[in-house]
């Protein structure tokens, strides 16, 4: 990374991860034989406040879902969204009672139900970033090829 902004986006990355890590989303394990093993992508945004200064370096490990295959990966997904109309709805309910509405930025939304599937994902680039003396550094070194399972 050649950015200017290379030991905020670092931060970012570490945090992110790190993130992951207190949530318990995953457990490390081996790679299992004939299992089909995603990789992720490192999505990078600056948030902004009203004057368009930076405000936040927001990083996000997504894993490429787009290689899953029906039937052995996963059985089903959905995706939580609000419908416009909704949305129209709450602020008309706040303009009618005279109310205060407020926009919030959640740092870290994780879902809280448990996968049915068992969903593997390689290990992070980003774990390299870790300090050499990393809980997770040291774990990863119990293994000859490493990769997280997704527990949520």
């Amino acid at each position: 990374m050649k950015s200017p902004q290379r030991a905020a986006w670092i931060q970012a990355i570490i945090d992110e991860l790190q993130t992951l890590i207190d949530m318990r989303t995953f457990t490390i394990t081996e790679r299992p034989a004939n299992r089909n093993v995603l990789t992720t992508k490192d999505l990078f945004k600056l948030k902004r406040n009203a004057q368009q200064e930076i405000t936040r370096y927001k990083h996000r490990c997504v894993a490429r879902g787009y290689k899953q295959i029906h039937g052995e990966d996963y059985l089903e997904c959905h995706s939580n969204v609000i419908r416009k109309e909704s949305v129209r709805y709450l602020c008309a309910l706040t303009a009618q009672n005279k109310a205060q509405l407020y926009q919030i930025d959640i740092k870290n939304a994780y879902p809280t139900s448990d996968l049915k599937e068992d969903i593997y994902i390689e290990v992070p680039k980003g774990i390299s970033l870790f300090p050499d003396q990393h809980p997770m550094k040291a774990a990863l070194q119990h293994y000859t090829d490493p990769v997280f399972k997704l527990n949520k």
